[in-house]
């Protein structure tokens, strides 16, 4: 082409790629755990598609301005139907899975029974939000592990988060596998085993999701479930200085570590905080999962 007459010059263009370096979100600076599990490196390599992050948790801030554009919304519950009105309102289950009106994922913990908002009722899922998926190089608060995953919300707390109990949290799980979550996020879990929920862990995985869990926060070698049931990446702590958190349980199904120690992400009303446990540490690895289901979406669980 250079050698024609007409063409001033010819070259191929090359490929740019937005996440070159660090990200222009101010608080990168808190963020130690990006660096320790050299992120920014792997997002450079990076060219493959969204993936879905379903947070079985208390709920997210819809409205956050770090998560607002990281939201999944059900492709078979959005738009118009046949009679032209909102498939989100129209009171009908369009896309035939059992679940009226989700059209932005699933409350399972609500005390009047389970509805379409699974709006925040504590904080601990919004912060979990961010760490996994937090949106990057907009300008605003912190940065996701994973840069090009979308976030499928199912709550699992009760409506106003005065306690730590979850409700219906394996039929949550079950949910986001049903809906295609590539990697499926659980920073809650206990002691107890039980025959059906392994089962319900089986099917997940069966689905195609990654179930990634925290392996608790009792600084025992103990098994903490659904960290401990088989085929899950279950999750200890690790601080900044990478040697495990002091409060992490440690245990022979415990498959990795990763930093749970003082996580800076986003709470309620576009605000952001410290948190620490293997509640953090679990969506740490289910971003870095997220990564590289992205980069290599053949791979199995």
């Amino acid at each position: 082409l250079n050698n024609m007459p007409e063409v001033e010059y010819a070259e191929p263009i090359p490929k740019s790629n937005i996440f070159a370096g660090e990200t222009n979100d101010p608080d990168l600076n808190q963020l130690y755990h990006l660096y320790l599990t050299e992120a920014f490196e792997a997002w450079n390599m990076m060219n493959g598609d969204t993936v879905l992050i379903g947070i079985v948790d208390t709920g997210i801030d819809f409205e956050h301005e770090d998560l607002e554009n990281q939201i999944w919304y059900n492709p078979g519950e959005n738009g118009l139907d046949e009679f032209g009105v909102d498939k989100s309102t129209n009171g009908i289950d369009d896309d035939g899975n059992g679940y009226i009106d989700d059209w932005r994922g699933w409350d399972f913990g609500s005390e009047s029974g389970y509805d379409n908002d699974p709006s925040y009722g504590g904080d601990h899922g919004v912060h979990v939000s961010g760490i996994a998926a937090a949106q990057v190089n907009n300008k605003k608060g912190v940065a996701g592990v994973s840069p090009r995953a979308k976030i499928l919300s199912v709550k699992i707390g009760p409506d106003f988060g005065l306690d730590n109990s979850v409700y219906n949290e394996y039929e949550g799980l079950l949910y986001a596998a049903i809906m295609g979550a590539d990697v499926i996020n659980c920073s809650w879990g206990g002691t107890g085993y039980s025959q059906t929920n392994a089962a319900i862990v089986e099917t997940a995985i069966e689905l195609g999701a990654l179930i990634v869990a925290a392996a608790g926060n009792n600084n025992r070698n103990q098994a903490f479930y659904p960290a401990s049931y088989d085929g899950v990446l279950s999750v200890a702590s690790s601080a900044e200085d990478d040697l495990r958190s002091g409060f992490s349980n440690f245990n022979t199904r415990v498959d990795i570590s990763a930093p749970g120690t003082f996580i800076y992400s986003s709470v309620p009303d576009n605000k952001y905080d410290f948190k620490s446990g293997t509640s953090m540490a679990s969506p740490v690895a289910a971003g870095a999962a997220a990564v590289l289901r992205s980069q290599f979406p053949l791979l199995s669980p």
